[in-house]
């Protein structure tokens, strides 16, 4: 990414293993995920993210290592459907994925809001409002569908970017004067700005989610031999985990405030 991002201290994950009983072997589960800090991200060599230790801790407790690499979107995607790997992580649903797919509990949410530059008097109660202006956008997600349409009808002008790490690019074109807005989640953009105040200070965004908010799930592929049982497993730990307060700290080590409705 060529970026400095928060380099938690990897000991963390050590701390939240001691919900596994001590010895426990593990069997290895084969997992791909995309760069989309803070939920999930690369540093160093470690995969981190407060997405990515859910799902490790998660698995953990029902006796699976999760070894999970960042692959490009389409790569992942590919390689999960074709029952390669376990699965993949974390997007929202839509049908094309419920036929591909058995998705677990949710593990967070997607608040979607518009970027601009502090200077830009831009606001908006409907999307015609924003015709005017020029939307950062990227080709491969899967946004509110009230957005989708509103691109496919001509309501918004768009510059979409296909790119392993598409919400910089949308951030530089905004510092650049290139696009007038981009749509991004508020806490990874958040997140990426805080870490790079220096480059990206001249930035904020409108108060106000682009269609309802959304989950955020762990998708197993419908061709993984015994996945739809794995999904059951992890759904039950999941809520375990939520009871025993393991889930809320590891939001709290992150900084991340979970949305409550």
């Amino acid at each position: 990414m060529n970026l400095k991002l928060l380099a938690l201290p990897i000991l963390l994950f050590t701390v939240f293993t001691t919900t596994v009983a001590f010895g426990q072997n593990l069997t290895p589960l084969p997992l791909a995920t995309v760069e989309f800090p803070p939920f999930h991200y690369k540093t160093g060599s470690e995969v981190t993210g407060f997405l990515t230790q859910i799902v490790k801790i998660t698995f953990k407790r029902i006796g699976y290592d999760a070894k999970i690499d960042i692959y490009p979107s389409k790569r992942g995607k590919n390689l999960a459907e074709r029952g390669e790997i376990a699965g993949i992580f974390a997007f929202t649903k839509n049908q094309d994925r419920l036929n591909k797919y058995h998705f677990t509990l949710p593990l967070g949410h997607v608040r979607d809001v518009f970027f601009k530059r502090k200077t830009s008097d831009i606001s908006w109660e409907k999307l015609e409002d924003l015709k005017p202006y020029i939307v950062g956008a990227t080709a491969t997600y899967n946004y509110a569908p009230v957005f989708l349409q509103a691109i496919e009808k001509g309501v918004l002008k768009s510059e979409m970017v296909v790119s392993p790490t598409p919400e910089v690019i949308h951030l530089r074109k905004l510092v650049g004067k290139r696009i007038d807005i981009a749509i991004c989640e508020i806490t990874l953009c958040n997140f990426i700005i805080n870490n790079n105040n220096k480059e990206f200070n001249t930035l904020d965004y409108i108060n106000k989610e682009i269609g309802d908010v959304r989950t955020f799930h762990l998708g197993i592929s419908r061709k993984w031999s015994g996945g739809e049982e794995l999904t059951r497993k992890f759904n039950a730990a999941l809520l375990e985990l939520e009871k025993e307060g393991v889930i809320a700290q590891i939001y709290d080590s992150f900084g991340i405030v979970p949305y409550e409705e």
